[in-house]
């Protein structure tokens, strides 16, 4: 439900606000409740294989650099389409976001010093 509402609505659709939009936050609600229960066998090898694991470590680089992407596309090429535009930006995003992540945030995260946890 969710994956076929942000593929298929405008964000100008009146459907948003009346209703679909909290149907979409409910449902994602959902969604998370079933990834984190202890007994979420199905959403465990969804989210769980290495695939996901490696997009999960690199979600913060590829929310960072997606939006500026886009708007730099959608300068340099007028007229271009939602599609296009998607199938554009991606790779681009994604190899930003892994150089990101190699080059910034593993390091960074490795000179974090280890959190105690006091009882």
């Amino acid at each position: 439900g969710v994956v076929a509402a942000a593929l298929w609505m405008s964000n100008e659709s009146s459907a948003l606000y009346r209703g679909a939009l909290t149907a979409v936050s409910l449902l994602s609600a959902v969604a998370i409740a079933a990834a984190v229960h202890p007994g979420a066998r199905v959403m465990r090898a969804v989210f769980g294989n290495r695939v996901m694991a490696a997009v999960g470590k690199r979600s913060y680089g590829l929310y960072l650099w997606q939006f500026p992407i886009q708007l730099c596309l959608v300068r340099a090429v007028p007229g271009l389409q939602p599609w296009s535009l998607i199938a554009l930006s991606f790779p681009i995003t994604l190899v930003l976001a892994v150089a990101s992540w190699k080059w910034i945030e593993a390091p960074a995260l490795a000179r974090k010093p280890a959190v105690e946890v006091r009882s």
